[in-house]
């Protein structure tokens, strides 16, 4: 009765382990298999195959390596006890347990390491030595994490499976018996412990050698280490490092060696103390070198640190301008000239009727007031661009409407309109950067559902938006449900998708499949869903190409394009490392980083959601050994559709971390370095009446010594703990100059106003101070926009657009007043071209056209009606009358449209 007792216990565990194990296949199976049948549609199933295969092929290695090498250690060692002890020969199963669950352990370890492995064996050169050790760059970012990760692993398992033989061998010779249920007991008499140990030198000398050889291993790669070092006066090694630490690295490394060589030969002449005589001077030489390396630092070093450092100095700026592609930055001395002319300003108009007086976020609220039309349609971003409409170049804002599901009201949250009916966003908005109405109100290019444009280029042949920045839930499509397509007066045009993109649901098992990855029965149930229904997911354009290639890391921002009837989103990637020797690292795109690159520009159809993924960057190392890795998933730039290709920009994301290392890193002599006499830092301006650092934004303009305008980023600098500008980058981003940094120097004895000592002149201002504190009491709020730096000729403009907002009623920004500041002149008027002239001396407004005022009627009046409409279809909605609600936002849509 005992024995069943005993019995019944250890196969219910049995039972409910393998029923654990069954569900979690499952789940892994079906997570499998969705991914696998998306990948497919998407056309990267080589993709999917190659990570999947790396993990599996990983984790199975891992797993069996680990687990096999431990346990026949372990069982080994219980036979050793069994024979020596005389005691029962049993499988030691408990260390059986433990050996396998090491073995996961080991084996999730080295599937989530694939992207190292597979860069090892598909790496690159980058063409440049470390100064040191004299190695390629592609050593420390493709072979050393490789070559540690496999050192570290043998490491571990070594002296894992040392332990668990040690385990097993006393837990057999002391006789010590688990059963279930039952206290463990020991059934012989206990030796001295100088008794086991001799009887168990031999097998755990061998396994002790083993681990003092990868720990040898493992302080020879430490020595390439020190490349990385944070202990000096730089990031990377410095004097101690390199004649301290490098030489103590090395000495343990080789008596790691010999102590392993120790054990060894210990196991023939079976002496214990030749284990202790290793261990303490391995400990010993490494106490030693840390005394001797604080010491060294602190009484030979920081007495003389600059004479000391200054060859290691020397590599770090080096190596860091070139990491961050700073090395081959254009700097050019910029003579500031305060004889800019009205004849100047004409001559270039180009850059003038390009000034963006639309702030981005005040715009986003005005366009929201302006052409939603249905509460559940929303602005999610405003990017910056540019077109070439009727001829002229020209710099615009735009935004895509994208319906937000989220936004529906309580009521109308069912599964039905989450998923088969409202699926998909509505066409695009784009106002020039500098045309503003006579009601301060942006003059549009694109509008209105169904999407209006007065250029054929802008013209939206399939305006319908199925992924974007917003589209996070998954829909069904080409289902016996109609899907809402827009909004038309007091009814709705319903539609049906005929794109490409999404995932067929024609057989029993891909809806299975998709039911159980989104805890939803009624992908099962639903009479609407056919044989030729799809199911589109990864709507998110970001999480889309993030899903497909997520060894890349990506902008912040992915901007819309229209082009060829059609819109687009583009998103700039990057490759990032940590591993480039003596590069000072930094913190952007979301992480820490050393090394940076814009290597790849990601395209996503948002009616099909098509991603293609253009390599802009040949040259580097990374995305070339992605490309290895990954044949037929990058296409060169030139692949990319010409229309398209007029659009790319330089992202802000790469051009945030240069700016902030270029503060410091533009010097180059090292005393200087060492010093920080020149630093510089990037300016703060105000916005909505507090202070904040200034951020990058696109222009057009002509650079000095080009014939041309062009497209470019760009960013201010002002000297540490000063306002007066001392300089500014621009980044190119048209070809064939795509991607060229420019920075231009100021001279360092003349004065040059910054962004804050304009600021500080505007509030100065009398004039402008009385005017915006009128507007306040009027129950207006003044926003002022971003203080835009704009060089001219050989001269510097500022500009900063005054909008102002209702207090009262729902925010609709309008643009009040342009401030223009030159030299020692400042205005604010009701127009760019109006404040040049005072300025200037200009008789007559310069004509740049942009900021004609525009014929409105009773403009006014429908917004204000509008708004009124607005505040009832809220309160209808808060009350539950989803009818009254209808009607208003209807009404909305009728005068918005009038």
């Amino acid at each position: 009765m005992v024995g069943i007792m005993g019995v019944m216990p250890r196969s219910r565990t049995v039972i409910l382990i393998l029923a654990a194990a069954v569900v979690v296949a499952i789940a892994i199976a079906i997570g499998i298999l969705a991914d696998w049948f998306w990948f497919g549609a998407v056309g990267y199933e080589s993709v999917y195959l190659t990570v999947l295969v790396a993990r599996v092929g990983l984790g199975t290695l891992g797993f069996l390596v680990f687990f096999g090498f431990s346990y026949v250690n372990a069982a080994y060692a219980a036979r050793t006890a069994a024979r020596v002890f005389a005691a029962e020969p049993k499988p030691p199963l408990v260390a059986g347990l433990v050996a396998a669950a090491g073995g996961l352990i080991a084996g999730l370890v080295l599937a989530g390491a694939w992207e190292t492995v597979l860069l090892y064996l598909n790496q690159t050169p980058f063409g440049v030595e470390d100064p040191i050790f004299g190695m390629d760059i592609g050593f420390y970012v493709f072979s050393l994490p490789f070559y540690t990760l496999v050192v570290n692993f043998l490491l571990w398992l070594f002296l894992f499976s040392a332990l668990l033989a040690a385990a097993s061998f006393l837990i057999r010779a002391l006789g010590i018996e688990f059963e279930p249920g039952v206290q463990p007991s020991v059934t012989v008499e206990p030796l001295g412990w100088r008794q086991y140990a001799r009887r168990l030198l031999p097998h755990i000398s061998v396994l002790l050698f083993l681990t003092f050889i990868a720990l040898a291993a493992r302080l020879w790669l430490a020595r390439y280490g020190i490349l990385f070092s944070t202990t000096g006066t730089v990031y990377g090694a410095g004097y101690t490092a390199v004649n301290v630490t490098l030489p103590v690295l090395t000495i343990l490394a080789v008596l790691a060696l010999v102590v392993g060589i120790g054990f060894l030969v210990n196991e023939v002449f079976k002496r214990l103390n030749v284990i202790g005589y290793g261990i303490a001077a391995f400990a010993a030489v490494a106490f030693i070198g840390f005394v001797a390396a604080a010491a060294v630092q602190g009484l030979v070093v920081a007495p003389n640190e600059y004479n000391l450092e200054e060859e290691y100095l020397g590599y770090n700026i080096r190596l860091t301008r070139a990491a961050y592609d700073l090395d081959e930055a254009d700097e050019r001395f910029f003579p500031v000239e305060l004889n800019l002319t009205a004849e100047d300003i004409r001559e270039n108009d180009a850059t003038i009727r390009n000034i963006r007086l639309w702030d981005w976020r005040p715009l986003q609220a005005t366009y929201s007031q302006l052409q939603l039309f249905r509460t559940y349609y929303d602005f999610y971003d405003v990017d910056v661009d540019r077109y070439t409409l009727d001829g002229q170049y020209k710099e615009v804002l735009v935004s895509a409407r994208e319906l937000d599901v989220g936004l529906l009201p309580p009521q109308a949250q069912t599964w039905v309109n989450r998923h088969l009916i409202f699926t998909h966003g509505y066409g695009a908005v784009m106002n020039p950067v500098d045309q503003v109405t006579s009601e301060g109100l942006p003059v549009f290019y694109l509008q209105n559902i169904p999407p209006a444009t007065q250029f054929p280029n802008l013209t939206l042949a399939e305006p319908a938006i199925y992924y974007g920045e917003e589209t996070g839930n998954y829909v069904v499509t080409e289902t016996t449900t109609a899907e809402f397509d827009y909004p038309s007066g007091d009814q709705n045009v319903y539609a049906t998708y005929d794109g490409s993109g999404g995932v067929p649901l024609g057989d029993w098992l891909r809806r299975l499949v998709y039911a159980v990855r989104f805890g939803s029965v009624e992908l099962l149930v639903s009479g609407s869903i056919t044989p030729e229904s799809r199911i589109l997911l990864y709507r998110n354009a970001a999480e889309r190409a993030a899903t497909i290639a997520p060894f890349l890391s990506y902008d912040a921002d992915p901007y819309v394009v229209v082009d060829g009837g059609k819109i687009y989103w583009i998103i700039d990637a990057y490759t990032t490392t940590t591993q480039y020797p003596y590069s000072e690292p930094t913190v952007g795109v979301g992480q820490r980083l050393n090394y940076i690159r814009n290597s790849v520009k990601v395209v996503v159809d948002a009616y099909d959601g098509d991603v293609t993924y253009y390599v802009v960057d040949p040259d580097d190392p990374l995305v070339a050994a992605y490309a290895n890795i990954f044949p037929g998933l990058f296409r060169g730039i030139e692949e990319m559709p010409a229309g398209l290709r007029e659009h790319i920009r330089y992202p802000q994301g790469i051009f945030d971390v240069q700016a902030n290392v270029y503060a410091i890193y533009h010097m180059q002599d090292p005393l200087v370095f060492y010093n920080k006499e020149d630093a510089w830092v990037i300016p703060d301006e105000i916005y909505r009446g507090s202070r904040q650092q200034m951020v990058p934004y696109y222009v057009i303009l002509r650079l000095p010594g080009e014939t041309e305008e062009e497209f470019i980023l760009m960013l201010p600098f002002t000297p540490r703990n000063k306002e007066n500008m001392i300089g500014w980058m621009a980044a190119r981003a048209d070809a064939p100059n795509y991607g060229e940094l420019v920075v231009f120097q100021f001279s360092k004895q003349e004065l040059t106003y910054g962004p804050m000592q304009v600021e500080a002149r505007i509030d100065q201002n009398p004039e402008i101070s009385e005017a915006i504190t009128l507007w306040s009491q009027a129950g207006s709020d003044v926003l002022r926009g971003n203080t835009l730096v704009i060089p001219i000729e050989n001269s510097i403009i500022y500009v900063e657009p005054l909008y102002l907002e209702a207090t009262e009623r729902g925010t609709l920004p309008q643009l009040q007043r342009v401030i223009v500041a030159y030299g020692d002149s400042l205005t604010m008027q009701e127009t760019l071209n109006q404040s040049l002239a005072v300025i200037f001396g200009i008789e007559e407004e310069v004509p740049p056209p942009g900021e004609v005022p525009v014929p409105t009627g009773d403009l006014a009046e429908r917004l204000a009606r509008i708004a009124e409409l607005y505040e009832a279809a809220q309160q209808a909605l808060s009350e539950g009358d989803l009818g009254r609600y209808q009607e208003q936002i209807n009404e909305i849509g009728e005068v918005a449209s009038s």
